[in-house]
């Protein structure tokens, strides 16, 4: 549980000026939570050019997502989140909308420290720019993590594999050893990736 509100921004920058704008915040209840965010990718202007390269003026694109978040402890060690949320992106003078869900649960086993989840993402309508419809990158991601109680206290291993709608399976292996209260070394595994 987050008691009270929590509130994250972000701003992150790659190569060719492009550009990740990000805002959340969540309500944090009694058991359960709510939360909304807000993210834009963009990035400076663009030349266009028609068929034959000549240049036909700039024009700007980008892709935003907005959405609302829903969690809630369905019993002490079983907890369920779900989130709505809206697409777009603009190219030009053409853009495309289209509407996904993610769901998610996490279960803490009886084994102490041992906690398993699972969840979906993008699961929604098709986008369809002028004449051509594509799918959403749908995911479905399983996943356990182990926090040591005794023996090295502090000490966090973690995988999950992830099972894209258009590529292979791929895993993810990760440990954190908290030195200090402020201090943890950390790091990881990516597998399945050329």
């Amino acid at each position: 549980n987050i008691p009270g509100y929590e509130l994250h921004a972000s701003h992150n920058e790659w190569i060719s000026d492009v550009r990740y704008e990000y805002v959340a915040g969540v309500r944090g209840m009694t058991g359960r939570a709510l939360g909304a965010h807000v993210g834009v990718l963009h990035m400076d202007e663009l030349e266009g050019r028609d068929e034959v390269g000549l240049f036909t003026g700039n024009f700007r694109s980008y892709d935003l997502t907005a959405g609302l978040s829903y969690g809630r402890r369905m019993a002490r060690s079983l907890e369920v989140g779900a989130t709505a949320k809206v697409l777009y992106e603009k190219i030009q003078d053409f853009s495309a909308t289209g509407f996904a869900f993610d769901a998610g649960v996490r279960y803490r086993t009886g084994l102490k420290g041992l906690t398993l989840a699972g969840a979906f993402s993008n699961l929604g309508t098709q986008m369809k720019f002028i004449d051509e419809s594509f799918l959403l990158p749908v995911n479905a991601r399983v996943g356990a993590a182990y926090r040591t109680r005794a023996l090295l206290k502090g000490f966090l291993v973690a995988g999950d594999v992830k099972f894209p709608n258009d590529t292979d399976a791929r895993g993810h292996v990760g440990a954190e050893l908290q030195v200090h209260e402020m201090f943890a070394l950390r790091g990881g595994l990516k597998l399945g990736y050329d």
